[in-house]
């Protein structure tokens, strides 16, 4: 799959928000905490010095290497207070019933998207 080809606008232009239970996840059209999966390129600065750059070269080639998912899903960032994930996302889903939303507790955030080292208290815990 290449990052080229990736529709950034199916649904959500840009972020949005995301319901999740154990059949996947979705993007939800109102809110935040979920997004299309590439980084964007920028020249080097101060603030993005040559090791910036080179990573995210990098990481946009791994996206590249990715197959195209059987079920239409776009490989997406999942921010949550806890941090992110990378995870598949449908962005064309219909609404459907969600156990959790990017609104939801942290502990059943963790719990339905299989987060680990998630500490009972909301604390990340080292592995």
């Amino acid at each position: 799959m290449s990052i080229e080809n990736v529709e950034h606008g199916s649904r959500c232009a840009a972020d949005c928000g995301f319901g999740a239970s154990s059949d996947g996840i979705d993007c939800l059209p109102d809110g935040d905490g979920c997004g299309m999966a590439f980084l964007l390129e920028a020249d080097e600065s101060e603030f993005h010095d040559r090791y910036m750059v080179e990573a995210t070269k990098a990481f946009n080639a791994i996206l590249n290497m990715m197959p195209e998912d059987p079920k239409g899903r776009k490989p997406s960032f999942i921010h949550t207070r806890m941090g992110t994930m990378l995870a598949w996302v449908d962005h064309n889903a219909n609404e459907c019933e969600h156990q959790v939303t990017h609104e939801s507790d942290d502990l059943k955030i963790a719990e339905v998207l299989g987060i680990r080292n998630f500490g009972a208290k909301g604390a990340i815990q080292a592995s």
